[in-house]
C-alpha cells in the first residue's frame, strides 16, 4: 500500500507550524499581561520582563505549539484509506459493541454477552449462533452465560456432548442421560398425552430419508403412531406413568406379534391397516423392517428407564418448575444413534410446548436452550421452529457449531446455516480453519466501500512524473484468511468476532474459573457386560428399505388403496378386531397384483402379464415375515451388549 505521505512531508509541516504557533502564543500572552494594571507594580519593582519571564506565557506558547502542530499534521497528513460506507470493524476495542448494545432507558438488563458488553433481555431473546472450529474457545465463551442465567434462577436446557457441562457444574441439575446411572427417568407418558403428539414421537422415532422413496418411512410411521395410541390409552398407566420401559414392551409385542398388531392397529388407527396387507406379504414385510430399524433404540432406553432407579422426569413438570430449573442433556458417543434418538425427542418436545405457550415479555418467562455442537444431537426440524417463533414466548436459543460441513454431515441442507444465521440477533465467530467456512464467515460480515491511495511514478530521459490518487475499492471488511490468522486462542482466552445490530468487534475473552465437581459419565448397569436383558429387550434387526428388485412405491401405493377399499366396503356387522386369515391375504394381494398389472399395461403394453407371471412365481407362504426378523434376535442381542458395553 502506498504511503500519501511519502511526498507531503506532513512531520515537516506539524513542526513549523508548531514553531510558530508557540511563538506566537507566548508573544500575545505576554503582551495581554503586560498591559493590565494589576502587573504595573509587579514590572516597576523588579524590572522585569513579561517576555522572558513568567508562567503564564510559558504556558500558553505550549499550548499554543501543541495546537498549531496538530492543525498541521492533519491539515498536510492524507490516510491511506478512507472509510465511505458499509459495515466498520473495531479491533480489540469493546466500547462500540457496548455502546450498540445498551440498554434503552425503559429495557430490562440481560446478561453480559461479554464481560464489558452487557446486552439487554430483548436481545437475549433474539437468539446467538456461535460458530468456530474444535478448540476455538467456544465452550470458554459459553460458560459465563451459563452461569449468569443459572445465578438468575433461569431455566436452561444444556446439551453435552463432550461431558463437561455435567462434570464441571457448580449448580443443581437433573442429567438426562440413560446410559449414566445418575440419570433421572423419562416419563413419557406426561408429555405424549395426545394424538397429534404421537404421530410426532413416531415421526421423529421413524424419520423421513432424505433420498429416496418416502413411503416405506411413512408407513412404519403410522403403524408406530397406533402402537403409542394403544400405550396412551392403557388403563394402567393413569396419569401418563408410562415410559420408554411400557413403549418398547407393546413395540416389541407389535413386532413379534402380526395379529397383535393387527388388532392394535384396527383399535387405535384403523387407516394404517392399509399398511398390513397380511403375513405373507413382503410388503408388510417391508413396513415392518422399516419400523424395526427405527426401534432399535426404543427398546434400548426400554432396557434402560426398567433398570433405572432415577426420580421421574417430565418437560412439562420441568416447565413448570417442579424439577431443577437446569437440565443437562447427556451424549454417549459409542452409541451415537442412541444418543441421537434420546437427544432429539427430547429438544422436539420441549420446542413443541414452549411453542403452545401463550406470548409474553423477555423479562416474565425465561426459558435457555444451550445447544453447544447442536449437529451432534442429530436432526431437530423443530429447532428451526423455536428460531422464528419462540422468541415471544420468552425462549433463548444458542446454538454451537464447527462449520457448515459439519451440518450437512448430519442430514441438514446446505441452506440451514444461513436459516438460522438469519434468525440470530447476536453471532459470535472464533476460529476457523476451513476454508469454506472462513469465506461463509467473510460473507456474513460484509463488505465495504473505501477510497485507498495510489501513487504513479513516471520517469524519462527528459522528464518525470509523481502523482497520487485515491481509488474506490470494495472489498470484505475481513478477507477468509483473517479467521484463522486474527481469531486465535490467546494466553487471556479466545479472541472472537462479535457480530450484533450497529457492531462489529474483534474481542478478547477471558477465560472462565472452572473444576470439576464429578465425574463426566458414570456407566448405568445395563450398558456394562453381564447385564441380562429382559425377555422383550431383544434388539429388532437394523433393516433398512427395500432393496432394489422389491416392490415400488407406485405399485404400494395402488395395493394400499385396493386394502383401503376392501375395508371399507365390509358390512357393519363384521367384527373389526378380527385378525386376517392367509386366504385373505392372499386375496387381497391377487387383487393388488391385478390392479398393477392393469397400470402396467396401459404404460408399456405387455409388460403387466410379465408381472403377474413373476408375482405367481413367488415362493408360497412361510410364515409370518415379522418371525424372519426375529430369527437374527439372539446374535443381535449379544451384539448391542457388546456394543453397549464399550
Amino acid at each position: 500500500m502506498d504511503n500519501p505521505d511519502t511526498y507531503s512531508n506532513p512531520g515537516l509541516w506539524a513542526g513549523g507550524a508548531a514553531i510558530v504557533g508557540g511563538v506566537t502564543a507566548w508573544t500575545a500572552t505576554a503582551h495581554i499581561l503586560d498591559h493590565l494594571p494589576i502587573l504595573s507594580v509587579l514590572k516597576a519593582a523588579e524590572g522585569l520582563n513579561p517576555l522572558t519571564f513568567g508562567i503564564l506565557p510559558a504556558v500558553a506558547g505550549a499550548a499554543g505549539a501543541v495546537a498549531a502542530g496538530a492543525i498541521g499534521w492533519y491539515g498536510v497528513h492524507q490516510p491511506a484509506e478512507r472509510h465511505v460506507r458499509g459495515p466498520k470493524l473495531a479491533r480489540l476495542d469493546h466500547r462500540p459493541a457496548k455502546k450498540a448494545l445498551k440498554p434503552k432507558r425503559k429495557a430490562a438488563q440481560g446478561i453480559s454477552i461479554h464481560p464489558q458488553t452487557p446486552i439487554t433481555e430483548e436481545q437475549e431473546c433474539r437468539h446467538t449462533l456461535l460458530l468456530g472450529g474444535s478448540g476455538s474457545g467456544k465452550t470458554s465463551i459459553l460458560w459465563p452465560v451459563i452461569n449468569q442465567a443459572q445465578a438468575r434462577g433461569d431455566k436452561c436446557l444444556i446439551f453435552s456432548f463432550k461431558g463437561d457441562f455435567q462434570q464441571k457444574a457448580a449448580f443443581n441439575f437433573s442429567l438426562l442421560a440413560p446410559w449414566d446411572s445418575r440419570s433421572v427417568r423419562w416419563l413419557l407418558g406426561r408429555d405424549i398425552d395426545t394424538r397429534m403428539k404421537a404421530e410426532s414421537l413416531a415421526k421423529t422415532l421413524c424419520p423421513d430419508p432424505e433420498k429416496g422413496e418416502k413411503i416405506w418411512a411413512q408407513g412404519a410411521q403410522g403403524l408406530l403412531t397406533a402402537v403409542i395410541a394403544s400405550v396412551q390409552h392403557n388403563p394402567s398407566y393413569k396419569n401418563g406413568r408410562w415410559g420408554f420401559h411400557e413403549l418398547a414392551k407393546a413395540c416389541s409385542m407389535a413386532l413379534s406379534d402380526y395379529d397383535f398388531l393387527v388388532k392394535t392397529v384396527m383399535e387405535e388407527s384403523p387407516l394404517a391397516k392399509a399398511f398390513l396387507m397380511g403375513k405373507d406379504s413382503k410388503t408388510t414385510a417391508s413396513y415392518l423392517a422399516q419400523m424395526a430399524s427405527g426401534l432399535s433404540d426404543v427398546i434400548n432406553l426400554g432396557v434402560a428407564d426398567s433398570s433405572s432407579q432415577g426420580k421421574p422426569w417430565s418437560v412439562s413438570d420441568w416447565l413448570a418448575g417442579r424439577t431443577p430449573n437446569a437440565a443437562i442433556l447427556g451424549y454417549l458417543p459409542a452409541v451415537e444413534g442412541l444418543s441421537k434418538a434420546y437427544c432429539s425427542t427430547i429438544i422436539e418436545q420441549i420446542v413443541k410446548q414452549i411453542l403452545s405457550f401463550d406470548d409474553c415479555n423477555p423479562d416474565e418467562r425465561r426459558i435457555w436452550l444451550f445447544l453447544d455442537e447442536v449437529p451432534q444431537a442429530g436432526k431437530v426440524p423443530s429447532i428451526t421452529d423455536a428460531l422464528e417463533a419462540a422468541r415471544s414466548k420468552g425462549c433463548r436459543v444458542v446454538l454451537g457449531m464447527q462449520g457448515v460441513g459439519q451440518l450437512e454431515e448430519h442430514g441438514y441442507s446446505k441452506n440451514t446455516l444461513d436459516i438460522w444465521a438469519g434468525q440470530c440477533g447476536i453471532k459470535i465467530v472464533s476460529n476457523l480453519s476451513v476454508p469454506r467456512d472462513q469465506k461463509w464467515a467473510s460473507d456474513l460480515l460484509g463488505e465495504r466501500d473505501i477510497t485507498r491511495y495510489q501513487r504513479t511514478v513516471t520517469n524519462s530521459n527528459t522528464s518525470g512524473s509523481n502523482s497520487g490518487i485515491h481509488q474506490p475499492i470494495k472489498e470484505h471488511l475481513m478477507l477468509p484468511g483473517e479467521f484463522k490468522e486474527e481469531l486465535r486462542v490467546t494466553q487471556q482466552g479466545p479472541r472472537a468476532l462479535l457480530l450484533a445490530p450497529g457492531a462489529n468487534a474483534l474481542l478478547q475473552f477471558p477465560f472462565p474459573q472452572l473444576q470439576s465437581y464429578r465425574k463426566a459419565r458414570v456407566d448405568a448397569a445395563w450398558t456394562l457386560p453381564g447385564f441380562t436383558r429382559p425377555v422383550w429387550g431383544a434388539v429388532p434387526p437394523r433393516t433398512g428399505t427395500p432393496s432394489e428388485g422389491t416392490e415400488s412405491a407406485a405399485s404400494v401405493v395402488a395395493q394400499a388403496s385396493v386394502t383401503t377399499q376392501i375395508i371399507e366396503q365390509q358390512p357393519e356387522s363384521t367384527p373389526p378386531l378380527a385378525a386376517p386369515v392367509a386366504s385373505d391375504s392372499g386375496l387381497a394381494d391377487l387383487a393388488a397384483d391385478h390392479v398393477v398389472s392393469a397400470s402396467i399395461d396401459s404404460v408399456l403394453p405387455g409388460a403387466g402379464a410379465l408381472f403377474e407371471l413373476m408375482s405367481m412365481s413367488e415362493p408360497g407362504p412361510a410364515g409370518p415375515a415379522p418371525a424372519t426378523h426375529q430369527q437374527q434376535q439372539p446374535v443381535q442381542e449379544h451384539e448391542e451388549e457388546d456394543e453397549a458395553g464399550q
